[in-house]
């Protein structure tokens, strides 16, 4: 029978799980039992009998991101591969085999020598090159392959399967969950996270990797999930905050409520994190946290981006997506609305109103205009207006022509006069 192997991509910018699996079509013995889509059960307890398999363990992506099919998928951050992700023996032992169907054609097997796991086969998938040779008695922490770089076997990409026989089982390889669980369990415990200790702890092991523990699980910080457990996220929720890595962040709490892990990825895309979620920039939404829209509110501006924007502070109080989206229709942004040039609206914010009026002109799309400065004074939706009613445009509103005035600014007047001239219109005559 033949078992297609599972992939997956998890995250972005930070790591691309290139966790894919080796691919192979294994034709089980007769007598072995069916694999089955669950995760595999641990079939020895045993204390930290094995050492990590990367002889630079921060090279690996945390165990939180780690797969199981017939061993456990191990993608290495940035895709490093080579001589950036050197692989070691696990345990003394002897290599007695290189190159596994699907595996890639110089995979190692280590038959392990001594302890609990005496005579059972430890594969190492997808590695390319080889460090030592077949027969090489080699000694736990030894260099023995490297992670493939590219396409090594049936894989989308550099990542190591490392899994174990069978008790009693060929060298490889093992069902899918047959003995997948109990690979997974060493290696936590490897690393200190799991129940055979290792000299560790899950905080301690998870923190290597950037990220808290959760309910023994690496989680939130640059791992996957919040950092939080439900208890955690619920006592937060109580208070109108998100969970983020054991403490209430966002909502109306300080912070942006998101973990690092959360916020590296929204900004790849152009985007804030807010309350676990990307908001703001070039996606929809302020970019703000209630907390924060709250308190921009108290100084009459707008929020944009965690930062007050716009109203009476500096900015136009829009997104970039929301600038964008203005300018499609020939408009300016204003206080998170189109406004202004061919919109309604002056296309100001109270701000640049009141510093405008200093100078006594105008605002127009963001810049001063009219009254004592150069131009009308007006947007291109006042101008065109006025020009349907037969008159001109000044400072806001229709002036000359078919409406009382003369039709021009004060600026215009006073540059008309300086030649002697009277203006009519915007027109010195």
């Amino acid at each position: 029978m033949h078992w297609k192997r599972s992939r997956s991509c998890v995250g972005q910018t930070i790591v691309c799980l290139i966790i894919a699996s080796c691919g192979t079509d294994y034709t089980a013995p007769d007598n072995a039992a069916p694999p089955d889509d669950g995760v595999g059960e641990v079939t020895a307890q045993v204390g930290s009998t094995i050492r990590f398999p990367f002889q630079n363990p921060a090279v690996a992506v945390p165990p939180s991101a780690w797969t199981e099919d017939q061993g456990v998928d191990i993608a290495t951050i940035g895709g490093a591969c080579g001589d950036a992700a050197i692989l070691v023996a696990v345990t003394n032992g002897t290599i007695v085999q290189e190159g596994i169907s699907g595996f890639g054609p110089a995979a190692p097997i280590l038959r392990v020598e001594g302890g609990p796991l005496n005579g059972r086969f430890i594969y190492y998938g997808h590695s390319l090159p080889a460090i030592v040779s077949v027969g090489a008695h080699v000694t736990v922490g030894q260099p023995i392959a490297k992670v493939g770089c590219g396409i090594v076997g049936i894989s989308t990409g550099p990542h190591l399967e490392i899994g174990i026989s069978q008790p009693g089982g060929p060298p490889c390889c093992p069902p899918n969950h047959a003995t997948s669980g109990e690979m997974h369990r060493l290696l936590l415990d490897a690393l200190g996270a799991g129940p055979g200790g290792g000299g560790g702890s899950c905080d301690q092991a998870c923190a290597a990797f950037g990220c808290a523990c959760v309910d023994g699980q690496c989680n939130g910080g640059f791992c996957p999930g919040t950092g939080c457990s439900a208890q955690e996220t619920a006592n937060c929720a109580a208070f109108g905050t998100q969970c983020v890595d054991h403490q209430c962040n966002g909502g109306f709490g300080p912070g942006n409520g998101c973990t690092a892990r959360e916020e590296l990825n929204c900004a790849a895309f152009g985007t804030q994190c807010v309350d676990h979620a990307c908001n703001g920039g070039f996606a929809p939404g302020h970019g703000c946290t209630a907390g924060q829209e709250l308190a921009c509110s108290n100084f009459a501006s707008q929020c944009v981006d965690h930062g007050c924007n716009g109203g009476f502070s500096p900015g136009h109080g829009c997104t970039a997506r929301e600038e964008i989206g203005c300018s499609i229709f020939g408009t300016q942004c204003v206080d998170h609305a189109c406004n202004g040039g061919f919109a309604p609206g002056h296309g100001c914010t109270a701000l640049e109103e009141i510093g405008c009026g200093i100078f006594g002109t105008q605002c127009v799309d963001h810049a001063c205009n009219g009254g004592f400065a150069p131009g009308h004074g007006c947007t291109a939706h006042e101008e065109s207006v006025c020009a349907d009613a037969g008159a001109s445009c000044v400072d806001h509103k229709c002036n000359g022509g078919t409406a009382p005035g003369l039709g021009c600014t004060a600026h215009e007047q006073q540059v008309c006069a300086n030649s002697h001239q009277s203006c009519h219109q915007h027109v010195c005559n």
